[in-house]
């Protein structure tokens, strides 16, 4: 009897220990899968987003007076650039993490023209800051195949057609950003309009005014008072942005089933959608020129004061000259592991942002405090500055 007890003592202390090693293992195992989570999380939508990025700006950067030019983009007759406010979160999941940041920073405002346009989230971005709101992307460009020189019109637009120099290039279907050059024309928009018919090739470049038709389009509005491209001169230039541009919303909020998710909104097609999950924080800041005509960077420009969306978006002048100055943007990404750990095991809970951006720039570095539960997850941050081509390339004229 002793010697049973005695083995069954020993069999207990043996499965206690092999339960001990087991759960440490697997608590190990959920620590490194969680960081390594994070870590593809982060890497793909810093990817993601300087993929985007990068062609902020495509097919509106050989337009001459573009940047600062009011924006109207039509679909089925409704407006979808503005976007529209009235859209609620019972209509579509998440709409109110899109648009909130957008509405509430450019205060009704319309859309203007812009490569890339940061909407502050929050907090000081000039200091120090404890946990900064994310900040909001809008990526704007349009790829076509062969079209990247402007078409020159050759008369005054109809509400189904206008006359070009040439329609070299241009498909069926493909959408078309017109932009008055006469100042006195009354027409202060960038609008977009659809080409609906097949086109032929220029029979006598310069002489033949070869009309384009948009009659019909789904993109090309007649509603609201608001007739295709009437009311524009006969010296409004026209670049073709492709069939499927580019103007797509960043927005950090929840997708219905998670929180803390990268989120998209495509304003031209008005489709929702979500990129990563557990990504806590977006952060961004320009690269800028000295001038419209410089391609060098000389300071990295923080989404506010002079260079916030509503000051970029006023009308100005001198914000469309500003608008014009940006070559680059650097990202800052935040990912979270979704595995909850049991204690807090951080020295200093904090991680720094744009660390070599210092107090004596115009974006100095970001610091993320957490406390709490916010502790017990792990986190990565990515970084990448992203060169915008098109503004590099582009006639700075």
């Amino acid at each position: 009897m002793v010697e049973l007890l005695v083995a069954m003592a020993i069999g207990l202390i043996t499965m206690l220990i092999i339960t001990q090693v087991f759960a440490t293992a697997e608590a190990t195992k959920r620590t490194v899968t969680g960081s390594s989570d994070a870590q593809q999380t982060g890497t793909f939508s810093a990817y993601a987003l300087e993929r985007q990025v990068r062609l902020g700006g495509t097919g509106f950067s050989r337009l001459a007076n573009v940047w600062g030019c009011p924006l109207q983009v039509w679909r089925s007759n409704v407006a979808a650039v503005p976007m529209p406010s009235n859209l609620t979160p019972a209509s579509t999941p998440y709409a109110n993490h899109i648009y909130g940041p957008i509405n509430a920073a450019l205060g009704g405002q319309v859309l203007r023209l812009a490569p890339v346009l940061i909407v502050n989230g929050g907090g000081n971005a000039d200091a120090d800051a404890t946990s900064p709101a994310p900040d909001t992307i809008l990526v704007m460009g349009g790829q076509h195949e062969s079209a990247t020189m402007p078409y020159l019109t050759t008369s005054v637009a109809t509400t189904t057609s206008v006359g070009l120099v040439n329609t070299v290039g241009i498909n069926q279907n493909d959408l078309l950003v017109a932009v008055d050059q006469n100042p006195g024309s009354g027409v202060p928009s960038c609008r977009v309009v659809q080409a609906t018919d097949a086109v032929s090739p220029a029979t006598a470049v310069g002489v033949v005014p070869n009309p384009i038709s948009f009659s019909g389009g789904t993109y090309t509005p007649n509603a609201g008072g608001i007739q295709a491209l009437n009311g524009y001169s006969a010296s409004a230039q026209l670049g073709d942005i492709g069939a499927a541009p580019t103007f797509v919303v960043y927005a950090l909020g929840s997708d219905g089933t998670t929180s803390d998710s990268l989120l998209t909104y495509d304003m031209i097609q008005g489709t929702l959608g979500s990129l990563a999950d557990n990504i806590v924080n977006l952060q961004a800041v320009y690269g800028v020129a000295a001038t419209r005509t410089s391609n060098d960077i000389t300071a990295w420009q923080a989404p506010t004061g002079t260079w916030s969306a509503a000051t970029l978006m006023n009308g100005t002048v001198a914000s469309a000259d500003n608008i014009a100055r940006i070559r680059a943007v650097r990202i800052a990404i935040v990912s979270r592991s979704a595995n909850f750990e049991k204690a807090a095991d951080w020295t200093a809970p904090t991680l720094g942002l744009f660390n070599d951006l210092n107090a004596a720039t115009p974006a100095a570095d970001i610091d993320m405090t957490f406390s709490g539960n916010a502790q017990r997850f792990r986190y990565r941050t990515y970084e990448v500055s992203v060169p915008l081509r098109n503004m590099l390339l582009m006639n700075n004229s």
